[in-house]
């Protein structure tokens, strides 16, 4: 005598069957190597305030051997005019503290603009002059 076979299942029943393996929860795949696997954002460091540099500075002086009054506008002061100032062995002066870098400057003697005469170097400007270059390294 034969062993009956069990009773295949009814389509309704194979379809029951789908649905509950597909509702199961399914893990994420675990990357295959330790190169792939992304640190998760939580872990990242926090970044670190930026911190103010201090560069260093030098000392620079722009003098003027003639009389009247006389100032100097450049690069490094908005190209606002700045009073010289009177020194004891004659002429005026200003001290500037510059960091360093290529500086472009012109003086202004009893209200007129000008190159500074016993600079090297100068640039053309776009007013049809020159203006003098000051180097700081």
């Amino acid at each position: 005598m034969k062993t009956p076979k069990p009773k295949s299942k009814t389509p309704v029943a194979k379809a029951k069957k789908a649905v509950a393996k597909a509702a199961e929860p399914v893990a994420p795949a675990k990357p295959k190597t330790k190169k792939a696997a992304a640190k998760p954002e939580a872990a990242a460091k926090p970044e670190k305030p930026a911190k103010a540099v201090k560069t260093a500075k030098s000392k620079v002086v722009i003098r003027w051997a003639g009389e009247g009054e006389a100032a100097v506008a450049g690069s490094f002061n908005d190209w606002q005019p700045s009073p010289l100032k009177a020194v004891k062995k004659g002429g005026m002066e200003m001290a500037l503290s510059l960091p360093p870098g290529s500086y472009e400057y012109r003086l202004v003697i009893n209200g007129h603009w000008m190159a500074d005469p016993a600079c090297e170097h100068s640039v053309p400007n776009p007013f049809g002059g020159h203006n003098s270059v000051l180097t700081v390294k």
